[in-house]
Order: structure tokens, then C-alpha cells, then sequence
């Protein structure tokens, strides 16, 4: 007897590139499952606002239809003169009697649990945050850049209302404003120093020349310290322009700037809260107060005083 003996040889499994995934919606995917920061889809919150529409209609009508049999149950009693006896006192003993409600309230059962899912899965996804433009871009110019294009035109035009777009992995836990666009400027001015910033990506797209990875650590450095250049010198301004202002009217009206200039760069260039917004802008012109009523005015004497003294000072 012949013992044959199967030699199972495991190989490791290597990416599939992504130039060599046939055209179409597998292209696209296995493109957009290259990094976390292509996960980008739409919302379509116009259906779900509709769809949940529909639902609270369906609701609706079950609530009418309740609110009519419970009229009609109690009236019956009122002429029969027996309001204790009136069903819907007892579930237990109207699901034994009146099965019209029994049915409506199984209607209801099915409904709510359809239209509270609807309504938390909706809330979930309205929390997800917008794409920045960098992450659209990426997407769409690879699109482009494929021969022949991954989807038809008609199919293609997803990522075009980016109101109604979200990204699975927002491209910064600081999504303000002037955080957003120093990132993108550091991301375009020193695009010009690949072998500094360039870092190894996924395989599946080493044979793809038009696939680049950056790494993000240093535009986020780059942002911050712009963002940092920029706060210090708004806030520096106000001392310097204090600094040169004699008359304690100017001195007044440039703490009077510098502070709501502080108070509106927290809040739009930053993700500050209300309270910290207030307590940032409390502190600045605190500084400033104590700037004017002791560097400037020496012991604490102001303007007015030195004035008066020099009027008092024997000829």
C-alpha cells in the first residue's frame, strides 16, 4: 500500500497593488483603503431627514388612531353608565377583549423601534466632522489620474457637495479654522523637500508613481508653530501700541481693541469653549490693565498725576 503525503506549503500573501485591480468601484476601494484619511463618504442627510419624515408620519397616525379609540371606549361606557368598566383601564384585561388595539399597539411597538434607530443611527453620523479640502482632493485627483476613470461620470460626483460628505477619521482633533489652513500651506510650501518629509506607505501602492506619503507629524508641527507666530504677535500688538501711546484716552481705547481682538481670534481660530474663551480674554486684559497702571505710570501714579505734580513743583 502506497502512503501518499501532501506537502502543504503556506506563502505569505502580499498586497495586491492597487495598478493592477481592474477599473471600477474594487479600484476605488482599494484606493481609499490605502490610509484612514480617504475614508469618505456621503452623508445623504436629505434622505435620512426624510425617511425619519415618513416614520414620525406612520407614528402620527397610530397616536390619532389611539387617541380615537380611547375616545370612542370611553363613551361607550359613559352611555352604558359604566365608566369603571371602561377597557382600557385594564391592559390586561383589553388585550383579551379588544384586539383592533392590541394590533395598533404592536403597529406602534414596530414603528417607534424603527424610527428611534433611525434617529440615533442619523445623530451618530452627524457628529462625524467634515473632510477638509486636502482629503477631498486626494480622492479626486486620483481619480482623475486613472485611464480609464475608476466610475462613470454620473457616479463619480460624490465627493461634490461637501456639505453632505463626512470622513470616518477627521484629519485633526483641532478642526478650526486657521488650524485647518496652516496645515494645508505647510502641506504646499514644502512640498519641495520630499526626501525630508516622505515616509514609506502601504505596499499595495509602492507601484503606483502617482501615490506620494507625507508624513503628517511635521505639517501639524509647521501648523502650530505658524498658529503660535501668529496669536503671539496679535497679542504682542497691543503692548507694543500701548507702548507709544501717551494720552490715557489712546491707553483706553487700545485695551479696549486689544481685548475684543483677543476675544474674537479665540474664538474663531480656535476650538476653545465659551468659558475658556472668557477666561483667556479676562487674563489678556488683565495684563494689559496691569501693563498700563504700572510699567508705563511707574509707582502707579498716572498721567494726570505727574502733570498735577509738575504744577505743584516750586519755581
Amino acid at each position: 500500500m502506497t502512503v501518499r503525503r501532501s506537502l502543504t506549503i503556506t506563502q505569505q500573501k502580499r498586497p495586491i497593488p492597487v495598478t493592477e485591480i481592474p477599473s471600477g468601484y474594487s479600484k476605488l476601494a482599494a484606493f481609499m483603503n490605502l490610509g484612514d484619511d480617504l475614508a469618505v463618504f456621503r452623508r445623504f442627510g436629505r434622505l435620512h431627514t426624510q425617511l425619519l419624515l415618513y416614520r414620525q408620519a406612520d407614528i402620527e397616525e397610530i397616536e390619532e388612531e389611539l387617541a380615537e379609540l380611547d375616545m370612542v371606549e370611553a363613551e361607550q361606557a359613559r352611555m352604558q353608565g359604566k365608566l369603571e368598566n371602561t377597557l382600557n383601564r385594564s391592559w390586561r384585561k383589553e388585550k383579551d377583549l379588544d384586539e383592533y388595539r392590541v394590533e395598533l399597539v404592536k403597529r406602534l411597538r414596530k414603528s417607534m423601534k424603527a424610527y428611534d434607530d433611525e434617529l440615533f443611527r442619523f445623530k451618530q453620523k452627524l457628529a462625524l466632522k467634515e473632510p477638509v479640502d486636502w482629503q477631498i482632493n486626494n480622492i479626486e485627483t486620483w481619480m482623475n489620474n486613472q485611464h480609464p476613470h475608476p466610475l462613470v461620470p454620473t457616479e463619480s460626483k460624490f465627493l461634490k457637495n461637501k456639505s453632505d460628505v463626512c470622513a470616518l477619521r477627521p484629519s485633526s482633533e483641532d478642526s478650526a479654522v486657521l488650524t485647518d489652513t496652516l496645515r494645508t500651506w505647510a502641506q504646499n510650501s514644502f512640498r519641495c523637500l520630499p526626501w525630508m518629509f516622505k515616509k514609506k506607505g502601504n505596499p499595495a501602492s509602492y507601484e503606483d508613481p502617482s501615490i506620494v506619503y507625507y508624513n503628517t507629524d511635521w505639517q501639524d508641527g509647521l501648523g502650530r508653530l505658524a498658529y503660535a507666530t501668529l496669536v503671539s504677535a496679535v497679542l504682542i500688538a497691543g503692548v507694543i501700541v500701548l507702548f507709544y501711546v501717551e494720552s490715557d484716552e489712546g491707553r483706553l481705547a487700545v485695551l479696549c481693541v486689544s481685548t475684543l481682538l483677543c476675544g474674537i481670534v479665540m474664538a474663531l481660530f480656535t476650538t476653545a469653549k465659551k468659558g475658556e474663551i472668557m477666561g483667556a480674554t479676562a487674563a489678556y486684559c488683565a495684563v494689559m490693565v496691569v501693563f498700563v497702571g504700572s510699567t508705563l505710570n511707574g509707582d502707579g501714579g498716572g498721567s494726570g498725576a505727574n502733570k498735577s505734580g509738575s504744577m505743584a513743583k516750586p519755581t
